[in-house]
């Protein structure tokens, strides 16, 4: 999810941990400021290339190990820090551990996919039900997040069925969203019979989705939604894969591959410069290349490819 939604489920995740005793804003703080630290990956964007800043994204920091080894020194910095005798360690750290995990969990739930398993396996995970702003449910997060912080500051605390609800609120929509994706892909799999299919949300919600069909040697790309109705053919693009065949074997070229998971295609232009557009993404445009988030260009070279990505295309409104 986006930054707003992370740090507003760290805010509710705190709440539903502190317990009556923890008052104030101190456990809120804790919270939001956990479940953004695995996003803090971003910092290392400067020191490399584009490609290398996509590839290190959700990938130590997201990791179970760090997961795991964190969190106990943080609680321990925390306690150094900031002494408060009202708010014991086992309390921070479990606050800090859970609001962490949260990121994680709804990481899982989006495209971009998160390796869970980092350093010992490079898979990233992905369900592929969420997009990464999902506006409706950080509207709500945002606010429940700011009507328990209000609570807490003029209260010291708020009610514990605020905390809840937004917990509740969050397992509903991911367990529809993941409906949403089974009930698409019943529905796809019987008009596109034995072809591969990929399906994942369009931009700000799970009511309209963007779904890739395998046909061979092209891909039929389209849009269509939970209730069967309205399912569209925008494209038909050819995959061109075989333009890879000569610098498939080049170390970074196989990583664009992993990272999308084979579901992309390929166009040159007449400078032999090729373009790698990532199909599991798209933006809210109803063409091509404008439905095109994310791509690659690839120049060959005798030594080895060169290799730039593109600045994420969004298409979500009229600025944007």
């Amino acid at each position: 999810m986006d930054t707003l939604s992370h740090l507003a489920l760290g805010v509710v995740v705190a709440h539903t941990c502190a317990g009556k005793r923890n008052r104030g804003i101190a456990p809120l703080l804790y919270g939001a400021a956990a479940a953004q630290v695995p996003d803090l990956d971003v910092l290392l964007t400067p020191f490399t290339d584009s490609l290398g800043a996509l590839l290190s994204h959700r990938a130590l920091s997201h990791s179970l190990l760090l997961w795991l080894t964190l969190p106990p020194l943080l609680t321990l910095a925390s306690t150094t820090l900031h002494r408060d005798t009202s708010f014991s360690w086992k309390r921070r750290f479990v606050i800090i551990s859970a609001a962490w995990l949260s990121h994680l969990i709804v990481d899982l739930f989006n495209t971009y996919g998160t390796a869970y398993l980092y350093p010992f396996s490079l898979h990233r995970f992905a369900i592929d039900a969420l997009p990464i702003l999902t506006l409706s449910l950080l509207l709500v997060l945002s606010a429940l997040a700011i009507g328990i912080g209000i609570s807490r500051i003029r209260r010291g605390y708020a009610p514990a069925w605020l905390g809840w609800s937004g917990i509740a609120l969050v397992a509903l929509y991911l367990t529809t969203a993941v409906a949403a994706k089974t009930t698409i892909e019943t529905q796809l799999s019987s008009r596109f019979a034995n072809m591969p299919l990929y399906t994942s949300p369009m931009p700000i919600s799970i009511a309209r989705w963007h779904f890739v069909a395998d046909a061979g040697n092209h891909y039929i790309v389209g849009r269509c939604n939970p209730l069967g109705q309205q399912t569209t053919v925008i494209a038909e693009l050819p995959k061109n894969h075989h333009l890879l065949t000569p610098i498939a074997n080049y170390p970074k070229i196989e990583d664009i591959q992993r990272f999308t998971k084979g579901w992309f295609n390929l166009q040159s232009n007449t400078n032999g410069l090729l373009h790698l557009h990532d199909l599991r993404f798209s933006s809210l445009a109803t063409s091509f290349p404008d439905a095109y988030v994310l791509t690659f260009s690839i120049k060959p070279t005798p030594s080895a490819p060169i290799i730039e990505r593109s600045k994420l295309r969004r298409h979500i409104g009229p600025w944007f």
